[in-house]
Parts: C-alpha cells; sequence; structure tokens
C-alpha cells in the first residue's frame, strides 16, 4: 500500500517503523492480518480435537474420555494458542532501495549475500548487506504485496548482477533468476 506521510496504516491502527537513518521514506509495507491468526488458532484447535478424537476411536476408546478426562481439552487449547502467543505481529516496509522487517533491515543495492532457506511450508530470504547488515524476510509475507515484492526483487537482482553471492540449493529459481546471471 502507498504511503503518503502517515504514521498510522488504517487496518489496525498499527504504527508504521520510522524509516533507517539517513534513508527515503517508506514507499510500501505488508502488515500481517490478526484475522488469519486467530483462523489458524481455530483450526488448529479443531484439528488437535479432530486428531485426538479420531485416534481415541481407534483404539477402541468411546467419546466420553473428554468428560472423564477433562484435562485433556488442555492440549487442543493449547495447541490452538501457539499462532497467537508465539507468532510475531510485525510490519515489512521498504523504500527506495531499503527493506526494513522487525527492527532489522538491509539496503538492497548493496546486498553482499541472499540465501533462500525453507521455513515451515514456505520459503524465506536471508539477505545481508556488505555493510554487515542482515534481515530475515519470509517470501510469502514479501509477495503478499506486488509492490512491495518489486522494490525488493528489483533490489536483489540488481545486487546480483554486481556481484552479490547467491547461496542455497534451488535459490535462483525460488526467485525466478536467469541460471546465466
Amino acid at each position: 500500500m502507498y504511503i503518503e506521510d502517515r504514521t498510522h496504516v488504517n487496518d489496525d491502527e498499527a504504527v508504521l517503523p520510522t524509516p533507517p537513518e539517513g534513508r527515503s521514506r517508506v514507499l510500501e509495507y505488508y502488515k500481517d492480518s490478526k484475522k488469519l491468526r486467530w483462523a489458524t488458532s481455530f483450526w488448529l484447535f479443531i484439528g488437535i480435537i479432530a486428531f485426538t478424537s479420531f485416534g481415541a476411536l481407534g483404539r477402541g476408546m468411546s467419546l466420553d474420555f473428554w468428560v472423564r478426562y477433562p484435562y485433556i481439552i488442555l492440549l487442543p487449547l493449547l495447541g490452538g494458542a501457539v499462532p497467537l502467543m508465539f507468532t510475531k505481529h510485525q510490519i515489512m516496509t521498504a523504500g527506495a532501495d531499503w527493506v526494513q522487517w522487525g527492527r532489522k533491515w538491509v539496503d538492497l543495492y548493496d546486498l553482499g549475500t541472499i540465501n533462500v532457506i525453507v521455513a515451515g511450508e514456505s520459503f524465506a530470504l536471508q539477505v545481508y548487506d556488505n555493510s554487515g547488515r542482515k534481515a530475515y524476510l519470509p517470501v510469502d509475507q514479501v509477495q503478499g504485496n506486488p509492490k512491495l515484492w518489486d522494490l525488493v526483487y528489483n533490489g536483489i537482482l540488481y545486487s546480483v548482477e554486481h556481484y552479490a553471492t547467491v547461496k542455497g540449493r534451488g535459490c535462483r529459481k525460488v526467485l525466478r533468476m536467469d541460471p546465466n546471471v
């Protein structure tokens, strides 16, 4: 989403991080949805109940074990709470030549190393600039805003063309880069 000179975003009134000192203003951002986190928790809760119930039925137990052993309800409650407790609600922002996720930022046009790693069911970029800064960028979140992805991808392509090291098996394939570049 294009940002004028605002410090607040309409959805959930989250405050955008300020740009790194000496850098251009925030041009694009991505903020994950609270609704998605709650939906993930709900479906994880339901999944744990279903898995536990089918497991009990498979062992010849009846479903009254939920009543006989009331403490067992803690399993789906705690399992469903994991996405809410352990996921950070961070905003990814980018300017003309930088990207920031949380408190970490890198200069996109001075990258030294680009690495793609598997992060759960998705991929993440580990990028290091030549000044020693590093950032971890979940690919699904960077691509959640196409204009943000354009800013990041253009910086990556520029850096690769200017001798940045591309690491990781299949990194160029994930980034859809020409293997000859």
